[in-house]
């Protein structure tokens, strides 16, 4: 698994974010020729000489995250959003749906493991 760092945070105050993407960091996660972006909040991240960076995700983590995309894969759009929270009349939650199912079709291409992964990700 390769891990790139793409884009820093607008650090900001919370209250004064337009929009929550400004607090996230990019990540490009490559495994076995599939690319998948990650992002990470600014909880992520440490100061070093007064400069706040970037920490480098697990791995475990990044896999935890793509196989909860396989697990909404499964489910009908209606489910999921019933299980996530979201309405079913709601454009971004579509979206969202949509790129958790390109996510489990790419984690499959990659001839990992799934369900090993899973049992062994369980209570992590």
């Amino acid at each position: 698994m390769k891990i790139y760092h793409t884009r820093d945070p607008l650090i900001q105050k919370a209250d004064n974010l337009v929009n929550a993407m400004d607090a996230m960091d990019k990540w490009l996660i490559e495994i076995e020729g599939q690319s998948f972006d990650y992002y990470t909040g600014i909880g992520h991240r440490k100061t070093i000489k007064g400069q706040s960076v970037p920490v480098t995700p697990k791995e475990d983590d990044i896999l935890q995250s793509l196989i909860i995309d396989v697990d909404a894969s499964d489910e009908l759009f209606a489910d999921w959003c019933l299980n996530c929270g979201y309405s079913t009349d709601s454009r971004q939650a579509l979206n969202i749906y949509l790129e958790c199912q390109e996510n489990a079709k790419k984690l499959r291409k990659t001839g990992i493991d799934i369900e090993s992964e899973r049992e062994r990700l369980k209570d992590y």
